[in-house]
């Protein structure tokens, strides 16, 4: 598959790539509604107080530091595309009610 996309700056965001959307349908067929997802390219915290290797996923948008980001995780190596697959799993809790941000929290 080839993807073709203009890379986002720091504090950037995007949609999901042709292939980031195909990769997560392998795992949660078509229960998440892919058209609503952002991925932003920045801490989700105030002061980018989000740690570089973190992800988090609170409010059904996926937001990355640089230590974590990539382009397209449907290219990047199976850790990268493993965390993807998670945090969308964030995106599906959030999309179903579940108060994602609240547990975040104490968890």
């Amino acid at each position: 598959m080839v993807t073709v996309f203009n890379p986002i700056k720091i504090g950037g965001v995007r949609r999901l790539t042709l292939g980031e959307v195909h990769l997560a349908t392998a795992v949660y067929g078509f229960s998440i509604r892919y058209n609503e997802v952002w991925i932003h390219r920045k801490s989700y915290l105030p002061f980018n107080l989000q740690a570089e290797n973190y992800a988090m996923t609170p409010n059904g948008e996926l937001y990355f530091q640089e230590g974590t980001y990539k382009d397209d995780f449907s290219m990047a190596l199976i850790d990268s595309q493993h965390l993807f697959l998670h945090e969308m799993m964030h995106v599906y809790q959030h999309q179903r009610g579940m108060w994602v941000r609240t547990r975040g929290a104490f968890s």
